[in-house]
C-alpha cells in the first residue's frame, strides 16, 4: 500500500512522511480506524503551473527535485530516505544562539548589532560609550530619563523669601446666579475676569466648575487674605456667582466636567471614577522656609495641628442633596484619592526626598506635586503647604486659620514639634476622621488624651501667640476665638438648612461668600 502511494505523481516524500507519522496511533485514538488506511490520509494534491507542468517551488527538496531522486527498494526500511528535520534544525539554531549569548555575557558585550556611540537606534534611543569591562546595572526604561531625584524634585528654592512669607490659595465653586446649581463655566468666567494689580492670580483647576485664587507673596495674614477678598470682588464684577464650601451641598453625583489642561487630563487618567464623583474645594496655606531642614521641622509641628485645622475649617456637611452625617464630607472624599493622607514624620530633608523618590517611581508620576497629602514641603516654591482645610465661605474664618498655620509653621521651623516624640500617623489619621465627622464638637487625641476641640485650639493659640505678634498676625489669630464662640461654617450651614431647606442653605453660602473681609 505504501509503495503504491509513493508511485503516485506528486506525492513522493509527502506521502511517505504521512505514513511514517501515522505508524504510531495516538493513545486517545484506540479503536479508531486504522491510521494506515489510505482513506485516513489526506492526499497532497499536485500543484501545477498555467501550462499544466508540476510547479517547482524553487527550494531544495521541492516536488521537481524530489521526483529525480531514486526511491528505495521495497522493504529497505527508512534508512537512507531523504527526510525533513525541522525540529533538529531548530535545536541546532537554538544551541548556536545560546552559545553566542553566553560568550557575549562572559565578555560583557552588549547584545545586538553594534552602533557607533551617539548614533540613534530603535525608537530614537542612543548608545552611550561605556567601558566594555564594567558590569552595567539594569535600569527601568521610562518616559523620563532624568535621574530619579531630579525627576521627583526638579527644583529646590528654599530661602528665596524672608520672614516666613505667606501665600494663600482658595478654590471656589461656580454656581448659577438663580438656582445655585453647579456652573461649569470657569474658562469663560476667567476670560472676563480682570485681576486687580497686586492681588495675585486666578486660574482654572481640575474641575470646570472651579476657580482657584492665589494671593501674591504676602507679609501678613491680612495681606494674603485681603488679596483673596479683592479677587472675589473681581469675580462678582464679571456677573459670576461663587460659593465657598468643601463640596457643593446639592451637587448630583457625576455632575462633573474636567478642565482639559494636560496636567488635569493626567490626573483624570490616574483617578478615573474617583474624580467623577463631585468637585471638591479647599483652602491651602503656604509658608516660606529659610532652608530645607527648617521646612522639615515645620512639618513636624504642623502635622500635629492637622486634625484641629480640619475641625475648625469643616464646611461641607451636605453631599448630593443629603445630610452626610459629617461636618466635612470633602475630607473623606479626598481620602479616597491615592497619596492624600497625613504624612509620617521625617527626620531630615533627605528622609523626605527618599520618600518622594520612591513614591514617584512606584507610581510613575511626573513629580512630587502629584502627592496630595494634607501637608507637604513644596521645594519648587520654597514653602511648606497645608492642604487639609475645606474652602471657606467666610473670609474672617479663612483669616484666623491662615494666621494659626503661619504661626505654628514659623515656631516649628525654629523649634520643631511640640512633643519629644511625634504622634504616629495612625493616631493622627484617627483624629482627622473624628474632626471631619464632628467638627467643633469633636474630641481629638492631644498630649496623651482625648480632649475637646476648643481646649486644643486655645492651647495652640496660647503657644504661638508671641510668634504671631512678631509676624504681625496677632489680630488675625484672635479670629480663632471668635470662630469657637460663634461656630464654624458647617454649623451655620446646618442652621440655614433648618430654616428653609436646601434653597436657604445655598443662598446662605452665596451671601457669605460675597461678604467682604
Amino acid at each position: 500500500m505504501r509503495t503504491k502511494l509513493v508511485d503516485q505523481p506528486g506525492t513522493g516524500v509527502h506521502a511517505l512522511y504521512a505514513i511514517r507519522c501515522a505508524r504510531r496511533p495516538h493513545p486517545r485514538r484506540v479503536g479508531a480506524p486504522e491510521p494506515r488506511d489510505p482513506r485516513r490520509l489526506r492526499a497532497v494534491r499536485d500543484r501545477r503551473d498555467a501550462r499544466g507542468e508540476p510547479r517547482d517551488r524553487g527550494r531544495r527538496g521541492g516536488p521537481a527535485e524530489r521526483r529525480r531522486r531514486p526511491l528505495p527498494a521495497a522493504g529497505a526500511g527508512t534508512r537512507g530516505r531523504p527526510r525533513h528535520r525541522p525540529r533538529a534544525r531548530r535545536r541546532r539554531q537554538r544551541r548556536r544562539a545560546r552559545a553566542v549569548r553566553l560568550d557575549r555575557r562572559r565578555q560583557r558585550r552588549p547584545l545586538g548589532p553594534a552602533r557607533r556611540p551617539g548614533a540613534a537606534g530603535p525608537a530614537g534611543l542612543r548608545v552611550r560609550p561605556r567601558d566594555a569591562g564594567a558590569v552595567q546595572p539594569r535600569t527601568r526604561v521610562t518616559h523620563d530619563d532624568r535621574p530619579a531625584r531630579e525627576r521627583a524634585i526638579p527644583e529646590i528654592r528654599f530661602g528665596t523669601s524672608t520672614g516666613f512669607a505667606l501665600g494663600v490659595e482658595e478654590e471656589l465653586l461656580l454656581v448659577d446666579p438663580v438656582t445655585h446649581a453647579l456652573s461649569h463655566t470657569a474658562v469663560e468666567t476667567l476670560e472676563r475676569l480682570v485681576v486687580p494689580a497686586g492681588a495675585g492670580s486666578a486660574h482654572p483647576d481640575t474641575y470646570a466648575a472651579l476657580v482657584e485664587f492665589a494671593s501674591p507673596v504676602s507679609a501678613t495674614a491680612v495681606d494674603g487674605v485681603g488679596a483673596l477678598d479683592r479677587l472675589r470682588a473681581a469675580l462678582r464684577a464679571t456677573g459670576a456667582t461663587a460659593i465657598g464650601a468643601g463640596i457643593h451641598p446639592d451637587g448630583a453625583r457625576g455632575d462633573v466636567v474636567h478642565h482639559p489642561a494636560p496636567r488635569y487630563a493626567a490626573i483624570h487618567d490616574q483617578l478615573r471614577g474617583l474624580l467623577r464623583r463631585t468637585p471638591t474645594a479647599a483652602l491651602h496655606v503656604h509658608v516660606g522656609m529659610p532652608d530645607a531642614e527648617a521646612a522639615i521641622r515645620a512639618c513636624t509641628a504642623l502635622r500635629e495641628l492637622l486634625p484641629l485645622l480640619q475641625a475648625l475649617a469643616a464646611a461641607s456637611p451636605w453631599w448630593h442633596g443629603a445630610d452626610s452625617g459629617l461636618q466635612s464630607a470633602r475630607a473623606q472624599l479626598f481620602r479616597g484619592y491615592p497619596r492624600a493622607d497625613i504624612p509620617r514624620a521625617w527626620s531630615s530633608f533627605e528622609d523626605y526626598v527618599d520618600d518622594v523618590v520612591a513614591v514617584v517611581q512606584a507610581g510613575d508620576l511626573p513629580d512630587y506635586t502629584f502627592l496630595w497629602a494634607d501637608l507637604r514641603p513644596h521645594p519648587r516654591l520654597g514653602t511648606v503647604e497645608v492642604r487639609a482645610m475645606d474652602a471657606q465661605p467666610s473670609l474672617r474664618d479663612a483669616l484666623g486659620l491662615t494666621a494659626l498655620v503661619r504661626a505654628v509653621a514659623a515656631q516649628g521651623a525654629r523649634e520643631g514639634g511640640p512633643w519629644p516624640v511625634p504622634s504616629t500617623r495612625e493616631a493622627l489619621e484617627e483624629s482627622s476622621f473624628r474632626a471631619a465627622r464632628d467638627g467643633l464638637a469633636a474630641t481629638l487625641w492631644h498630649d496623651g488624651a482625648l480632649r475637646p476641640v476648643p481646649e486644643i485650639a486655645r492651647w495652640w493659640t496660647a503657644r504661638v501667640r508671641d510668634v504671631a505678634a512678631e509676624l504681625g498676625d496677632a489680630d488675625a489669630l484672635a479670629e480663632i476665638e471668635r470662630l469657637l464662640r460663634d461656630g464654624g461654617s458647617a454649623d451655620r450651614q446646618r442652621a440655614a438648612h433648618a430654616r428653609g431647606g436646601m434653597p436657604a442653605l445655598l443662598a446662605h453660602l452665596a451671601a457669605e461668600t460675597e461678604t467682604p473681609l
